[in-house]
């Protein structure tokens, strides 16, 4: 499995998890929208998810040594996960944004450099 993480995003994902109560790191999965595309979805782990996963011996984990932040990858979305390039763009027409990029699917949504938002909602 070949997934990506630009600087710039393990930087923001590093500021998210101090302002989180959940230090446990970042989940990426992805969920089939229907018309044969794919969103991609990169939420904060809570305690319970972080639990349930962290046993189940098929799930890759990510990790960024320089801010010690790992992102743990949904064992049951290797497919659409594949080649895979996650990037954060600040400030981009007002809105700040992880962006998803696999130039090798044409299933994608928005498989060209604009990408595809994911809210990440701090709590």
């Amino acid at each position: 499995m070949s997934i990506h993480i630009t600087k710039a995003a393990w930087k923001k994902m590093s500021e998210i998890l101090t302002h989180s109560k959940y230090k446990y790191g970042f989940i990426l999965s992805s969920h089939d929208t229907g018309f044969n595309k794919v969103a991609y979805n990169l939420s904060i782990l809570n305690k319970q998810k972080h639990n349930s996963i962290q046993n189940n011996m098929n799930t890759n984990i990510l990790l960024d040594v320089e801010n010690m932040i790992k992102l743990y990858v949904d064992p049951y979305d290797n497919e659409n996960l594949d080649n895979i390039r996650i990037d954060y763009v600040p400030f981009e027409n007002g809105v700040d944004r992880f962006y998803f990029h696999n130039n090798e699917s044409k299933n994608t949504f928005n498989n060209c450099m604009c990408g595809l938002c994911s809210e990440i909602n701090i709590k």
